[in-house]
């Protein structure tokens, strides 16, 4: 990422805004559920939801720094994978766009991770392949950034939270990330995490060890777009909408292979 995921905005007002919608809405996992997946490895190819894997962000968003409302309407499964939609909301809605946003049941806790996917081009749109967590603050608050704003869809951002510390760099990509599917995707180990394009190693963050994730965390996907943080997302475009993320495959395998596992 450019700029640290909620600090670069009104972090304290957002985070309150996120953590309480969280807690509402959300389905109950029961023991059994938690269990069977335990955070085993898996390749997701999205012939259809999984609910005892997925969770679907729905019916709220994530503050005034954003545009997007989360709708599960916006996510869709089919021969070709799943599709998150970000289109424009009808006048008097809460934001002015509707976007989409899963989740990965339970937390996880290193481990490789990774996603084929070809992102929207468009100004103003944020792609977000991540890990997160923030059960208790900030100094609780633990990330694995993968981010490919539409604005400039020839690189990335990397970055990393470890008890609310940010860390970030960008990295070009040899390929337009709009053009066509691409594995993105990063070794997440106690004392780095090494972060992958097509199977490239992009970037090392090999940094002091209180500087590195360590709490387990949610694996996340989303779209979404802001008319707030235009100096680092972009002008939206409302007239370009509907703008759609297509993916193929998502996969959490224990240490990296050598080689992209979503292929």
């Amino acid at each position: 990422m450019m700029l640290p995921r909620f600090s670069r905005y009104s972090w304290m007002l957002a985070a309150a805004v996120l953590i309480a919608a969280w807690g509402c809405g959300s389905p109950e996992r029961s023991e059994a559920q938690n269990a069977a997946s335990a955070a085993a490895p898996f390749i997701e190819r999205f012939n259809q939801i999984d609910r005892a894997r997925w969770e679907v962000a729905d019916g709220w968003n994530n503050g005034d720094w954003t545009s997007t409302e989360w709708n599960a309407s916006q996510v869709r499964t089919g021969p070709g994978g799943l599709t998150i939609t970000l289109g424009r909301n009808p006048l008097g809605a809460d934001k002015p766009f509707s976007g989409g946003e899963i989740r990965a049941w339970p937390d996880y806790q290193f481990g490789y991770f990774e996603a084929r996917m070809q992102v929207p081009r468009g100004s103003g749109l944020v792609t977000g392949l991540f890990t997160f967590t923030r059960p208790e603050g900030d100094r609780s608050w633990d990330e694995i950034d993968i981010e490919i704003l539409g604005r400039n869809t020839h690189e990335v951002s990397f970055t990393l939270y470890a008890s609310g510390a940010k860390r970030t760099t960008i990295a070009q990509l040899p390929f337009d990330a709009a053009d066509g599917f691409h594995t993105y995707g990063f070794d997440w180990r106690r004392n780095a995490v090494l972060f992958y394009a097509d199977g490239v190693l992009k970037y090392a963050a090999t940094y002091p060890l209180q500087e590195i994730p360590q709490r387990g965390q949610r694996f996340m996907l989303d779209l979404w777009n802001s008319t707030a943080l235009t100096d680092w997302v972009g002008p939206v475009h409302p007239e370009e909408a509907p703008w759609v993320l297509r993916v193929s495959c998502m996969a959490h395998v224990d240490t990296y292979p050598g080689q992209p596992v979503c292929r």
